[in-house]
This record gives C-alpha cells, sequence and structure tokens, in this order.
C-alpha cells in the first residue's frame, strides 16, 4: 500500500482536518502499520489527535474505507479501552475518508504497538 504524507493530501482534506484543530504544526508518521493510506500524529494549536485516512475511489469504496467505517461503529462501545473517536470526514464529494481519535498514550498492553513509538508529551 501506499501511504501517502501530510502534504499529499488534497487541500480541501487538510482545511477540513485544520478546521477542527487549528494549524498542524508537526506531522509523525507512524513507523509500522498498513491499514491506512494516511496515518499521523498531528500537532495542532489545539494539542496532539492522531488521523487516519483512506483514498475513496471513484466508483466504490475500497476496504480501507470500510475498515475506517468500521472502527468509528464501533468506536463508543470499546470505551475506555480505545482512544476515543472525535469526528470522522466521511460523505459524498470528498475524495477521503477520515478519522481523528484523542491522542493515545500507551499505558496497556491494548495500546496498538505503533504509537508506543511516540514519546510521551
Amino acid at each position: 500500500m501506499t501511504h501517502a504524507a501530510w502534504a499529499d493530501l488534497p487541500e480541501r482534506v487538510r482545511d477540513a482536518v485544520q478546521a477542527r484543530t487549528g494549524e498542524v504544526t508537526v506531522v509523525t508518521r507512524p513507523p509500522a502499520g498498513n491499514h491506512a493510506h494516511f496515518a499521523g500524529k498531528l500537532t495542532t494549536l489545539t494539542g496532539p489527535v492522531f488521523v487516519k485516512g483512506a483514498r475513496k475511489e471513484p466508483d466504490r469504496d475500497g476496504s480501507e474505507v470500510a475498515a475506517l467505517r468500521n472502527e468509528a461503529r464501533i468506536n463508543p462501545h470499546v470505551q475506555p479501552f480505545a482512544p476515543r473517536l472525535l469526528w470522522t470526514i466521511d460523505r459524498d464529494g470528498c475524495s477521503w475518508a477520515l478519522s481523528m481519535f484523542e491522542l493515545a498514550m500507551p499505558t496497556t498492553r491494548l495500546v496498538p504497538q505503533t504509537l508506543l513509538c511516540w514519546p510521551r508529551p
């Protein structure tokens, strides 16, 4: 899977994220992971968040988009064991599906291994 950098996301998508978070000042990509076309810790004016996104196909939604939708659907049922979902962008006319989560600090083995690589604030 090809992973996109923050700067590679369409301007409309980046603007939608920053409308919720304020300016993104630093993007830290996880060292591993293969379930999203974009994933990263965003340091923003309102604090750090974790964003995952998948490109939508013009004629169908791929498995990555379906996985993001499923993760958003079940998120309220896995609290407090998973980072809280803050919002999603997944509407007609948008070329990406995105989910933004609270940034999880590793406190249990339930936190994904990729998050363990990020230093605590």
